[in-house]
């Protein structure tokens, strides 16, 4: 096998946690290999239960990435899918479901009352998300659904603006 460092968690970049788990989980048969004759390995390593519990996280935390990687490309212009990336993640990613374990409707009850402190505190700049959906073609017919933001396609909004 190649030889790849385990990665640590750096709080200033975004992704870090994901990529330290999915670096394990990547390594996993090797650490296995190596807590078989290293004594001191053997206590860190980790059983059936919690090797699933970080494949789950990688999972969820993967969304998080793919959305990173997206908007930090400069192919297109990223405003006009910032709403239907935070309702995608509100209303489909971070839901429960039936198979998910304790630990896992936990951690995803966490990101998700985290994730809605976050955007809560943007909300002055929800009027500006939802006019650019309207004007990216891309976007337009994907997400505007409610009346309020059918009221939005009103000559009067303009005005406001």
């Amino acid at each position: 096998m190649p030889q790849i460092k385990l990665k640590l968690d750096v709080c200033t970049r975004w992704n870090s946690i994901y990529e330290m788990i999915n670096r394990l989980i990547e390594n996993r048969c090797a650490l296995l290999n190596l807590a078989l004759t290293d004594k001191e390995v053997s206590n860190l390593i980790l059983n059936k239960e919690e090797w699933d519990i970080l494949i789950n996280i990688r999972q969820i935390l993967s969304h998080f990435k793919d959305i990173t990687d997206l908007l930090c490309s400069s192919r297109f212009p990223s405003i006009s899918i910032l709403k239907p990336i935070i309702k995608n993640i509100s209303e489909n990613k971070l839901q429960n479901k039936e198979n998910d374990t304790t630990q896992i409707i936990s951690i995803k009850d966490s990101i998700r009352k985290d994730f809605k402190v976050r955007i809560e505190e943007y909300k002055d700049i929800q009027d500006l998300l939802t006019l650019s959906c309207l004007l990216d073609p891309r976007m337009k017919n994907i997400y505007l659904t409610s009346y309020n933001e059918r009221c939005l396609r009103r000559p009067s909004f303009y005005k406001k603006l």
